[in-house]
């Protein structure tokens, strides 16, 4: 997905902006390097340098921080909540290979609390774009709304687009989705072209619902005619807290809805022995053979 933002800025050439990176994206971020020297500054490794620089420059101008996904995150987190977001400029916090996208460096690079963390903070918006014209949405919103936000970007598979491009937001697009279908999965970043392969591959269009939640928040939720559907699962490459999971319990709650939900998420990974990101994802629940055996055996029981 970082080619895709890269490639969607460079049509922001009359935007005023400045994108940061702290010695990293080599091999994706050298044409923004080349069209707009002046849009492009490498600060160098050290991220609590450029949040806060970023706060400073964007009190007159948006300004994006690009890093690994925990180096842009939780080592500067501080600094983010200081001076980004209590100031509420239009900063916007890149990450790169959210989740278990960095898995063989094992849990020093894993980037887990992210959301949970990022989420609760003042003033910030947080997506976790699933397809190309997500992340197109994503910097458009950035720029209209001139917030702190945070983009969580990871891997990205060309064949994986949502259904109704007419209606496309930044907060919730299905990726297949049928007049009758009573089961409903939620997911957001790498996670749906999983998701969506095994429903395409196993010829289920017609009996699941996949919908990524881009914007996780009450919002992308409400946006959801959730009591239509007799379950609803949900897989986040991520913490509990802040997940789509969280968001959606705390909606069934509040409205007293009432449908059967099954919720797969990140425990404690400290322990586990090293790995590549399937491995990790294969623990809790999340990867490609685990999410197939979860859907097959939610449609024997229907």
């Amino acid at each position: 997905m970082r080619k895709v933002l890269i490639e969607e800025l460079l049509n922001y050439r009359n935007q005023d902006f400045l994108f940061m990176v702290g010695d990293v994206g080599y091999r994706v971020i050298e044409p923004l390097k080349e069209n707009f020297p002046d849009k492009y500054l490498n600060t160098g490794v050290n991220e609590q340098f450029m949040a806060s620089f970023a706060a400073g420059v964007a009190k007159s101008k948006p300004c994006f921080i690009y890093s690994i996904a925990n180096f842009s995150t939780l080592r500067c987190l501080e600094q983010i909540r200081n001076d980004i977001c209590l100031h509420d400029v239009p900063v916007c916090i890149v990450s790169v290979g959210g989740g278990f996208g960095y898995g063989a460096l094992g849990p020093s690079h894993h980037n887990l609390e992210d959301i949970a963390c990022l989420g609760s903070l003042p003033n910030l918006t947080v997506l976790s774009p699933s397809s190309r014209c997500e992340v197109k949405k994503s910097v458009e919103h950035f720029f209209l709304n001139k917030k702190p936000t945070y983009l969580r970007l990871s891997s990205l598979s060309e064949k994986c687009e949502v259904n109704d491009k007419k209606n496309l937001n930044v907060y919730a697009n299905y990726f297949n989705k049928t007049k009758n279908n009573n089961i409903l999965v939620l997911s957001s970043g790498f996670l749906v072209s999983t998701i969506l392969s095994i429903i395409q591959k196993e010829k289920l269009n017609d009996v699941i619902d996949l919908c990524s939640i881009c914007n996780l928040s009450k919002k992308s939720i409400e946006m959801l005619n959730i009591g239509k559907y007799q379950k609803i699962i949900s897989f986040d490459e991520a913490v509990y807290a802040g997940s789509i999971s969280s968001h959606l319990n705390k909606y069934l709650i509040d409205n007293q809805i009432r449908t059967q939900i099954e919720s797969f998420f990140v425990g404690d990974y400290s322990k586990i022995p090293g790995g590549d990101a399937e491995y990790y994802r294969d623990f809790f629940g999340l990867s490609h053979t685990k999410i197939y055996n979860v859907l097959k055996e939610t449609i024997s029981k229907k």
